[in-house]
């Protein structure tokens, strides 16, 4: 469900959207970002999975991830985000947009 509403999400701000299980492919302007939703033990895999890309890369932490696997996703450059701080950016996208400037997302998603 909250795959859905970050692709909506993105969808909203202009962005072109494809998933593939649980990642999004998002591309606008000719920047590309790719979101994966990571269970644990996922880490890994997503890795792999993305390796070759020059996409910005993020990952949304479904479960609670050891912090080993987080320092190795972002040692290879992935962008974690915790559950909840996806959920917020939703919420606060329906409710609040004028408070989403202020996102750590947001900022992924402007490269910054």
């Amino acid at each position: 469900m909250l795959q859905q509403a970050v692709e909506q999400f993105l969808r909203d701000r202009g962005w072109a959207v494809a998933s593939d299980g649980r990642l999004i492919r998002a591309e606008k302007d000719g920047e590309e970002a790719m979101l994966g939703f990571l269970l644990l033990g996922e880490a890994v895999g997503y890795l792999e999975r993305v390796a070759d890309s020059e996409a910005a890369l993020g990952a949304v932490l479904m479960d609670a991830i050891p912090e080993a696997e987080v320092a190795q996703l972002e040692e290879a450059g992935v962008t974690c985000f915790p559950r909840e701080a996806l959920e917020d950016v939703v919420l606060s996208a329906w409710l609040r947009p004028d408070d989403l400037d202020a996102s750590p997302f947001v900022r992924f998603l402007e490269g910054g």
